[in-house]
């Protein structure tokens, strides 16, 4: 380790004052029309949260986010545009958040929820222009809401607020600690042990006046405030079909953490009626148009195809009958699977999104089970809405080389047009160019990723290469799509080649078998990493010899599983996630536990199989040798310590950043932006021996010089 820079140190050292950030080629000063792509340059990508297209399908709602380095904040823009794109964007409203856009039925009116005032209530606004106004006052935090088909009545769901002065007394006499939570530590890091219930509400428009339906007790899910998540209308206005928190501990798919079953509301009685139940999670219910059924996602068993597990599929349950359908038993849909039932109730439309299936839009034909692609296009499409008609639908489109646009779609033809041109700074900004490659692991299976090349890229030269984990599907790349902390295309523009990695398909496991669950969730993913490499490395780019591994959430598993059992990479950063280790088994709450009950084939206090050590990190932890910088939100912090306690303690070079304030992906700019800045340099250091000369980075670089120094190989 000690020789690791001395080996691969470059002669001159580029240094660009803007927040530390270098560049791998010259650009002159009045290359403005063409130039690197920069850290900063990632928080100005303008993201849509979300749209909607009118019910006549002639206008498209949307909602903007743009971060505010200077405040540490977001502004949250509401646009409408026309589908004929005859017209520019028009804004319509501003605030710090803007969620949940609905067009009112049989009305040119938008609404929405934002936090204008203390509390999140829903607004209108003219799509035509003028003020928002309050649709009604709640007293209560609002999180969804639906209008009902004539447009009468609102179906919404509300938390009451919890003020300083209740959790101080609550504080006074001791919290009695509740592992029925998901991870009940988290109340005490951040001091919110006070929890409400989740109530459903109607509001009369025409009345103006509020009535409780539903009320359901406090989340089982400690990052979720509310325990219902969706609602849908069934078309005779008399029913609410809604998504509701449940305890994982009867599902059959040891994958299932966070739990959720679909139930229907009376609104005329207010009982909820879960749907049959499915031994497995159930999201996204849709009404058919006679109101006798609920199409839902949720899991199936693969029946041995090709082996025991479970995958996703769209179930139809018939009201009053004990049993559900499988409307998809040969189609793996994924798992945030949108749907739509046609007007004539012949067929269901589905928006699909994965990064294992095809993003695109499909309609299942009820009468034979047959499944055709509706869109034509190969960008990545989500966020998608259907008009009244279900002949037109708007979608966010983008891929790697191309920003996220509004584009509609008509559903005879399927081909997309874009009406948007939000992210036009990007048109002089230079990225490495992007392309999805595929290999095979020793197993036969196959997995693929997004190659980045180094900008300025010179064929036949290699150069030092990072390999990112997890969950990539062909969106817009400058951080690793969803990853806010590991900046793809800087990385690119700073001499290193990039491969955005997806791990082999997952098919589950049977509850308590661990020999199952080893293979599919970690052996199998593992397997797939060396080949990865080579597969670039045969391309000719990569310098296997200076190889980076880097991985967030899952993928910061998947990085520290990979650093206790091979020697293949020099550096890497892996963040927000544990890695099997004992202490996340007390750390969890009952939920969670039961997860890992059926990961490790028992309890640790009861007995489990002895195999699971060879997936403990920190058990392992004396075969590292790579340098390991770990980034963490509080709350996640326990669940890294295990294993950067047993790198410490047996001298391995290892640091451990905390970021206050911080959930488990960051959101703050001013945090993004340090931890962008953090593992550029740390990559830079360790793979490329190049040292940023800004005096406030010195001191980093004497704590790493200090571990390359003092660390001792295995």
């Amino acid at each position: 380790m000690s020789n690791l820079l001395t080996r691969y140190r470059f002669a001159v050292l580029l240094v660009i004052a803007l927040f530390g950030t270098y560049f791998s080629i010259t650009v002159s000063a009045s290359d403005e029309a063409s130039r690197p792509i920069r850290l900063t340059d990632v928080l100005s990508v303008r993201e849509i949260t979300e749209q909607q297209i009118s019910p006549n399908g002639q206008t498209v709602a949307f909602v903007v986010k743009d971060a505010d380095i200077q405040a540490n904040d977001y502004n949250y823009s509401l646009y409408v545009v026309s589908t004929d794109g005859a017209s520019d964007p028009k804004l319509l409203a501003q605030a710090k958040t803007i969620t949940a856009v609905r067009w009112e039925p049989h009305s040119d009116q938008i609404t929405y929820i934002s936090n204008l005032s203390k509390l999140s209530q829903i607004w209108s606004v003219r799509s035509v222009g003028g003020e928002p106004v309050p649709l009604f006052k709640h007293p209560e935090n609002i999180s969804q809401f639906e209008w009902s088909p004539d447009g009468s009545t609102v179906a919404f769901i509300s938390s009451e607020p919890v003020d300083d002065k209740e959790t101080a007394r609550a504080a006074e006499n001791g919290i009695t600690y509740d592992d029925h939570l998901m991870f009940p530590f988290w109340e005490f890091i951040s001091r919110s042990w006070v929890r409400k219930p989740t109530r459903v509400w109607l509001f009369r428009v025409h009345e103006n006046k509020v009535q409780k339906l539903w009320e359901q007790e406090k989340s089982i899910h400690y990052f979720e405030s509310v325990s219902v998540t969706k609602l849908a209308w069934a078309p005779d206005g008399e029913r609410i079909a809604l998504e509701f928190n449940t305890s994982a501990s009867t599902s059959k798919n040891a994958a299932v953490v966070f739990d959720s079953g679909v139930g229907v509301l009376s609104v005329r009685e207010g009982g909820l009626v879960p749907l049959p139940t499915t031994n497995a999670f159930q999201v996204k219910p849709s009404w058919s148009p006679d109101g006798k059924s609920v199409a839902f996602i949720t899991e199936t068993s693969t029946q041995g195809e090709p082996r025991d597990g479970f995958r996703a599929s769209i179930f139809m349950s018939r009201l009053g009958q004990a049993a559900c359908s499988n409307l998809t038993p040969s189609f793996d849909v994924s798992y945030s699977t949108k749907t739509w039932w046609s007007n004539d109730g012949s067929k269901i439309l589905f928006a699909m999104e994965g990064y294992h299936q095809k993003t695109a839009l499909y309609e299942l034909l009820l009468k034979d089970g047959s499944i055709r692609q509706v869109s034509r296009t190969e960008d990545h499409l989500s966020e998608c809405s259907l008009d009244a008609t279900r002949t037109r639908a708007s979608c966010v489109e983008q891929n790697p080389m191309k920003p996220p646009e509004i584009a509609v779609i008509d559903l005879i033809q399927g081909n997309p047009k874009t009406l948007t041109h939000l992210n036009s700074a990007f048109d002089q900004i230079t990225l490495g160019q992007v392309s999805e490659i595929k290999w095979k692991n020793k197993y036969g299976i196959e997995t693929n990723g997004y190659l980045i090349k180094p900008i300025g890229y010179t064929p036949g030269q290699r150069y030092p290469f990072l390999l990112t984990l997890y969950h990539f599907e062909g969106k817009f790349i400058t951080q690793a799509e969803w990853i806010s902390s590991y900046p793809a295309q800087v990385f690119a523009a700073n001499g290193f080649a990039v491969l955005l990695m997806n791990q082999p398909r997952e098919y589950s496991w049977s509850y308590g078998n661990f020999e199952q669950f080893a293979f599919d969730r970690d052996y199998n993913a593992l397997a797939s990493i060396q080949p990865a490499v080579d597969a670039v490395t045969q391309m000719g780019i990569a310098d296997p010899k200076r190889a980076g591994i880097m991985g967030w959430s899952y993928g910061s598993e998947l990085t520290n599983e990979t650093l206790t059992h091979s020697k293949l990479f020099a550096a890497a950063s892996a963040s927000s996630g544990g890695a099997y280790n004992q202490g996340e088994y007390w750390l969890s709450g009952e939920p969670f536990q039961h997860y890992l009950e059926g990961v490790m084939g028992g309890s640790p206090y009861g007995g489990y199989n002895k195999g699971f050590d060879d997936l403990s990190t920190a058990a392992q932890a004396r075969h590292v040798s790579a340098p390991l910088l770990i980034e963490s939100s509080p709350q996640e912090m326990l669940l890294s310590l295990e294993f950067y306690t047993a790198l410490r303690r047996g001298g391995k070079p290892v640091e451990l950043v905390i970021y206050p304030d911080e959930g488990h992906i960051y959101e703050q700019p001013k945090h993004r932006l340090a931890s962008m800045q953090r593992n550029l340099d740390w990559f830079l250091y360790w793979l490329q021996g190049r040292e940023d000369s800004q005096p406030e980075k010195q001191e980093q670089y004497r704590r790493w010089k200090a571990m390359a120094k003092n660390s001792t190989e295995p």
